[in-house]
């Protein structure tokens, strides 16, 4: 009976030691480092390419730049990570959201966008399109409630500040 217990607790101390060396950042694949202002500039490039791209795909779209909101958000918790998020708004008619969805997958796939995912919705007029660049950036460009125009989403990927400090 003392071996048993013996063996029993070796095994609990191995097992507690290993515990102790693999913590939770070490099994983490950590962010790179980037400002939020760098990243900012990326997601804004990102934003204004795809409204300029819908402007060629549908040249009767209206848009108000002022409209655009950009800022971080905590990426997938507490930590000190972070992500970028831009929204902005095209004024299109439902009738065209399909073929300017359309047009605007053939532009940017030429670019260097891969398409994740692209869908008509049920109502006969909208629907979305998702992308993603080489740098891991997503976009998603979805008709809005009433098919009065597109939603356009920019999103970095997680990043970490140089300093550690989440930014917002």
């Amino acid at each position: 009976m003392t071996a048993l217990v013996s063996r029993t607790l070796t095994a609990l101390t191995v097992m507690i030691s290993l515990a102790a060396c693999t913590t939770k950042d070490d099994t983490m694949t950590t962010a790179p480092t980037a400002t939020l202002a760098d990243t900012q500039a990326q997601v804004q490039s990102r934003l204004t390419t795809i409204v300029a791209a819908l402007a060629v795909a549908a040249p009767a779209a209206g848009h108000d730049p002022a409209q655009a909101k950009i800022g971080p958000a905590p990426c997938g918790g507490s930590g000190p990570e972070y992500q970028v998020t831009a929204t902005d708004s095209v004024l299109l008619e439902g009738a065209q959201h399909r073929a300017a969805l359309a047009a605007l997958r053939d532009q940017l796939t030429s670019h260097g966008y891969a398409v994740s995912s692209s869908h008509d919705f049920g109502d006969g007029v909208g629907g979305e399109l998702n992308l993603r660049d080489e740098a891991g950036y997503t976009a998603t460009v979805s008709s809005g409630k009433g098919n009065h125009g597109l939603a356009v989403i920019v999103v970095s990927p997680c990043y970490r500040t140089p300093d550690g400090d989440y930014p917002g």
